[in-house]
């Protein structure tokens, strides 16, 4: 597997910049992220470490970039991946989804899940032989049944909080994507053989629905429970920009409704101007 390789980790703003123009024309990308907490998997509580994009392209080839969001801002990308005509490959949904809608406010408008495919393939196939015998949708489980090889997931677990993330850590979230085309590209062939398609775009679309309507639910209760208080008050009682500037990239490391972050926002420039003045009454 590790023949797909070829990636960049992408840790400044010029990075990006250069990553989202690259792949500007390209309608299918490659998607997963790594995520950083310390007491459980909601999207309420915990930071996206990394966001991973993949490409398998004629015009651009094979590549993936790692993004390191304790390091960049991602905020660019967010229009890049809400465009309706670019496709978003992706290994259970359910679980992009959220972060995403939770922590920047996208709804990802256009999803396919391979879990869901390879799910409704094993389904049709259990029918027409109750031998087949039930298989796990596992990303490794699916890769090992298509390719005869499975993915390494020693890295799965790590702590994805470290402020210097090791080698191994960025390959395997590399790899992750490398694999989603050609894993996508089989499983829509096996679907059309079976019939599959709409019935797959079907379940993928309801995934977004689901999802919308459960964090309209939670986020009037967990967005009163993130760090938000704790980084206003950072903010409030800064004595310089370079502080500011610390604060707000730390912001990026916490578990932060999007709205409390555009919140926060209006309180950085207002802060930002208080010491400006003070600066300007001070010379």
């Amino acid at each position: 597997m590790k023949d797909l390789l070829r990636f960049e980790t992408i840790d400044s703003a010029a990075g990006l910049r250069q990553m989202i123009n690259r792949y500007r024309d390209v309608p299918s990308v490659a998607l997963d992220i790594e995520t950083a907490s310390n007491y459980g998997f909601g999207a309420w509580k915990g930071a996206i470490r990394l966001i991973q994009i993949g490409v398998d392209d004629p015009e651009v080839g094979r590549e993936q970039a790692v993004i390191d969001c304790f390091r960049v801002n991602p905020a660019p990308l967010m229009g890049f991946l809400g465009d309706p005509d670019r496709q978003a490959v992706i290994h259970h949904s359910p679980f992009e989804i959220e972060w995403f809608a939770f922590h920047h406010g996208l709804m990802l408008p256009n999803t396919l899940d391979t879990c869901i495919a390879w799910k409704e393939i094993h389904k049709a196939r259990l029918k027409a032989d109750p031998e087949y015998g039930k298989r796990p949708a596992t990303l490794t489980a699916v890769c090992d049944e298509l390719f005869g090889s499975g993915l390494a997931k020693e890295e799965q677990a790590s702590y994805w909080g470290r402020r210097d993330l090791l080698p191994s850590q960025i390959e395997y979230a590399a790899l992750d994507v490398a694999i989603l085309h050609p894993v996508a590209r089989e499983t829509a062939r096996i679907a059309e053989e079976l019939g599959l398609q709409e019935q797959i775009a079907s379940s993928c679309d309801s995934v977004r629905t689901r999802i919308s309507g459960s964090l309209k639910r939670l986020s009037k209760d967990r967005a009163r429970k993130d760090d938000s208080g704790r980084l206003q008050m950072a903010i409030e009682h800064a004595r310089s920009v370079g502080e500011l500037d610390r604060i707000w990239t730390a912001s990026r490391q916490v578990a932060l409704h999007h709205a409390a972050r555009e919140r926060l926002a209006d309180v950085m420039r207002e802060r930002r101007g208080e010491l400006a003045s003070a600066r300007s009454a001070a010379a």
